[in-house]
């Protein structure tokens, strides 16, 4: 199997992915946060279980796991498999399927099929852009920096309406991550871990006070536009289309669809209406 599992940690406990993947045979590699993320006992423990030469020890824990996913790509980028699959330390409740094998394994078939990159994640959020179901607090500083991101780091035009799917959980072929240079993921690795200025009000701010009303992190965009990263349009198609292409002959776990009202209105959850 050409593809590899990155998973994003910080003090999660259990050792259920690991184990899984490895009685699977699908290699993965464990980026371990620093900082905070070694203060807990039993996050301690399950870091000393696990396999030394599939842990790769960062030096903060800035960017949440934005930051681990581009280091990932700074120190690999010239040793990467076919296929790529980005995760989150025990967020299994998010993906599509409920065992991170399988969805790993789903993936890396996927993605060749599907030209490069593929959602994981159950959940989708659509709307206007700069962010859709977002706190209205936090929309104005969103709007200013995240255009900064579409424009300068992205090189695209901010879109009007968009849809992705949520918690950063992804896989995409090694094409799709060489049409970036490593130097650009090193450039956006540098904020992303604090060691240059965030574009927005930190490289990720939502352990920090007012987080949750006003404040927005460089991870908090980029987070929902990995797929644009990567060469997809800002609007993916909606789940009712995109499971039968992401998944054919899968039962995949049931997802919540959020999608606002009103441009910049309140967020609902169900099936939207026709997209205007």
């Amino acid at each position: 199997m050409d593809g590899i599992v990155v998973l994003a940690r910080c003090a999660e406990s259990g050792l259920g992915a690991p184990n899984a993947l490895t009685r699977q045979s699908v290699p993965f590699r464990v980026y371990q946060k620093a900082g905070s993320c070694n203060s807990s006992s039993r996050g301690l423990h399950t870091l000393t279980q696990l396999p030394a030469r599939s842990v790769r020890m960062m030096d903060h824990n800035a960017g949440d796991e934005c930051s681990a996913y581009l280091q990932y790509l700074h120190d690999e980028y010239d040793r990467l498999p076919a296929v790529v699959v980005f995760l989150q330390y025990s967020g299994e409740n998010q993906l599509m399927l409920p065992s991170v094998a399988s969805t790993a394994r789903l993936a890396i078939n996927a993605v060749s099929r599907l030209g490069g990159f593929v959602p994981l994640g159950r959940h989708t959020f659509e709307g206007s852009w700069p962010a859709p179901c977002e706190a209205a607090g936090k929309q104005s500083t969103f709007r200013r920096c995240s255009e900064q991101i579409w424009r300068h780091d992205l090189g695209v035009e901010p879109p009007q309406f968009f849809r992705f799917y949520a918690n950063g959980l992804f896989a995409v072929s090694r094409a799709r991550i060489r049409s970036r240079s490593r130097e650009w993921y090193g450039a956006m690795l540098e904020r992303l871990s604090g060691r240059a200025p965030a574009r927005c009000d930190g490289a990720d701010t939502r352990r920090l006070p007012g987080a949750n009303s006003r404040l927005v992190g460089d991870c908090h965009v980029l987070e929902k536009a990995w797929h644009v990263l990567f060469g997809e349009q800002p609007t993916l198609p909606p789940a009712s289309e995109y499971d039968a292409m992401r998944a054919p002959n899968s039962t995949l776990r049931l997802g919540a669809r959020f999608y606002e009202r009103t441009p910049r209105g309140a967020c609902t959850a169900g099936v939207p209406p026709q997209k205007m």
